[in-house]
């Protein structure tokens, strides 16, 4: 679901050690519909927000079912 390769968990939020596994099992609980929801759930982007870019992504994946 991610836009990612399968087999790298790169860290996606780095403030809050927020990987790429994290991101996709949660996404496969229930889609993401905004950044909001991903920071939510997750805990990503509540940082520095410097990584809010990338979360986008995640959604746009969640999203479009990819």
């Amino acid at each position: 679901m991610s836009p990612r390769n399968s087999y790298l968990d790169r860290v996606v939020c780095h403030c809050l050690q927020v990987g790429e596994a994290t991101l996709d099992a949660l996404a496969e609980e229930a889609p993401f519909h905004s950044v909001e929801d991903v920071v939510q759930r997750s805990g990503a982007g509540d940082g520095c927000t410097a990584c809010r870019r990338r979360l986008c992504e995640f959604v746009s994946a969640s999203t479009s079912g990819a």
